[in-house]
């Protein structure tokens, strides 16, 4: 993530925090009995995967997420749009609002996967103002304007609805034909997100990390496959989650970022790496490849372990 901060104080108080946020993320260092939620169990908590990451924002944050489902045409659109207001003392409200701003955003984007095609970039900036003069007690208006392309990866309004609607198309025709248990689906499901698709090296290609540059344009990053999957899995009703966090090679923690899924069978939550399918192949029994273990350090969240 980068910052570009700017202040500017008027006659009327108003002192305005401009932070341009990435679709980059950065995930703060937890330990792993911090983020050990459950180890197989039938728990109905975490069943409800549509809105999983939802249900772990405290309710400023739950505001904001409310806030973007309910604005989400006019962010389509490009249009600038308040999401919250916050009132706290000025020392310590600043990296709040940024934290929540973050953790609201990230939790919509993995609940809601086809918000990647409108909302892999943007920016927000805080509306600050003061009570009284000499008062540390102020208001916080956080906003949400277009980035530097007010239709994310598409040139125009027109071409980015086109996108979704060929993505919504696509997809429900595969989904109609699916069959078998909820294993053999999320089977049928990685082959057919795989089918001609290319890990994108360069991570430079546009919607790399969105449905449609893995389903579309069948280029992309570990987000664009693992946003993908869910979206499907979500249209076959069966439960996946999106996850976030840092690899572990070997025994060491790295700040290599990926994004992989955790699917709800039989019972267990099973961790799926579709990345890694697509650039080791489906071996002989590919449930086995599909539903193996990684070792992953997630942060941000908190996700049940298989």
């Amino acid at each position: 993530m980068r910052k570009r901060i700017m202040v500017k104080i008027t006659s009327t108080v108003l002192i305005i925090i401009v932070v341009t946020l990435t679709g980059n993320y950065k995930l703060a260092s937890q330990s792993e009995e911090s983020i050990k939620v459950t180890e197989g169990t039938n728990n109905k908590e975490f069943v409800d995967v549509q809105n999983y990451y939802y249900e772990q924002l405290i309710e400023e944050e739950k505001k904001i997420y409310k806030q973007l489902d309910s604005s989400k045409q006019k962010i389509m659109k490009g249009e600038e749009i308040c999401v919250a207001k916050i009132q706290g003392v000025s020392s310590e409200i600043y990296e709040k609002v940024d934290h929540y701003l973050q953790r609201s955003i990230w939790a919509y984007r993995l609940d809601h996967p086809i918000s990647t095609l409108w909302f892999n970039h943007y920016d927000g900036y805080m509306r600050i103002k003061k009570e009284t003069e000499n008062s540390s007690l102020i208001t916080v208006e956080i906003m949400i304007t277009p980035g530097k392309n007010g239709y994310y990866d598409f040139d125009t309004q027109e071409e980015l609805e086109e996108a979704i609607k060929e993505v919504e198309q696509k997809t429900k025709d595969f989904v109609q034909q699916l069959s078998g248990t909820n294993e053999e689906k999320l089977r049928h499901i990685v082959e057919w997100l795989l089918q001609g698709t290319i890990y994108d090296a360069t991570a430079k290609t546009p919607n790399m990390n969105t449905l449609f540059g893995c389903i579309i344009q069948k280029k992309c990053v570990c987000g664009g496959l693992a946003y993908s999957f869910k979206y499907l899995a979500d249209q076959a009703k069966i439960p996946v989650i999106s996850v976030i966090g840092n690899c572990i090679v070997g025994e060491k923690q790295t700040d290599i970022n990926h994004v992989w899924n955790m699917a709800w069978i039989d019972g267990k939550w099973k961790q799926m790496d579709i990345t890694n399918i697509l650039e080791n192949g489906i071996e002989t029994n590919p449930l086995k490849t599909i539903f193996q273990s990684f070792l992953y350090y997630p942060t941000l969240f908190q996700v049940p372990y298989s």
